[in-house]
């Protein structure tokens, strides 16, 4: 890979580098924050993580991700929406998970709104930073890439986007007021990742191999076939979505017209 790009990534998270207060890396357990924590130990050693844990996530990737911790000596927080609860006028205090969303809502989350992120990573994890963190100003390290998806590439790197936030690398974090969001790896390929992981020669996740995937066991922009991998690997992973499909009488992915059920081995 390009070694323009290794010593861009660090300059960006040089430039943000506070004396008393830790570089936060958002691990989700996926090889793009994981280049992003590879690249914030190079620069200090001042790191923790921070796991969104949604319930929703694959069987073993929590474990995944307290193990590379351990590997590199870095404090693993992790949030979750029963413990990091959410009071919100709107919504009920017994709604917690996915499938209490689903019912509640009515529908699932799609590709435009994927509102499982906002109430069950992004809240929670604001709850649980205020609680260990308080009100200082944090700077939180996030995976995210241009090339993922003509949305992100419109969205982080059209020019009427990063000037709106004054920079293209470090914005406001709008869910978590005081803090901002900093993108080393904006402008990496898929390519350069893989080469990077496989210079530093660290272990992905498993995920990857079996399903070509990490994180959640449900998202609105995952495959059929990665959702029938993941499902003949692990019976039963989908009963409680099964059972809130069956209860809204809608299917998972709505503009496809795509029932969960129909995709279970």
């Amino acid at each position: 890979m390009q070694p323009s790009l290794v010593l861009r990534s660090r300059k960006i998270l040089k430039q943000i580098l506070q004396p008393d207060v830790p570089l936060i890396v958002n691990f989700s357990g996926g090889k793009d924050s994981l280049v992003c924590l590879l690249l914030a130990l190079s620069v200090t050693d001042r790191v923790e993580c921070l796991y969104f844990d949604s319930g929703q996530e694959l069987p073993g990737t929590l474990r995944y991700v307290d193990d590379r911790c351990r590997e590199f000596g870095v404090s693993l927080n992790v949030s979750h929406p029963l413990k990091d609860r959410i009071r919100h006028k709107e919504i009920p205090d017994h709604i917690r998970l996915l499938p209490d969303y689903i019912r509640w809502w009515g529908y699932f989350p799609t590709e435009v709104y994927r509102y499982c992120g906002l109430w069950l990573k992004h809240r929670p994890g604001r709850i649980y930073c205020r609680k260990k963190w308080g009100y200082q100003t944090l700077y939180k390290v996030v995976g995210i890439r241009l090339d993922e998806s003509q949305v992100r590439g419109f969205k982080y790197g059209h020019p009427l986007s990063w000037r709106r936030y004054r920079g293209r690398y470090v914005r406001p974090d709008m869910e978590h007021r005081g803090s901002y969001l900093v993108y080393p790896i904006l402008k990496w390929t898929r390519r350069d990742v893989v080469e990077f992981l496989s210079e530093n020669k660290v272990e992905i996740h498993e995920g990857y191999k079996h399903f070509g995937m990490s994180g959640c066991k449900w998202c609105p922009i995952a495959k059929p076939w990665q959702i029938r991998a993941i499902a003949h690997k692990h019976p039963g992973i989908y009963d409680d979505l099964l059972e809130a499909e069956k209860d809204i009488g809608k299917p998972a992915w709505s503009h496809k017209n795509l029932w969960l059920r129909e995709l279970i081995p």
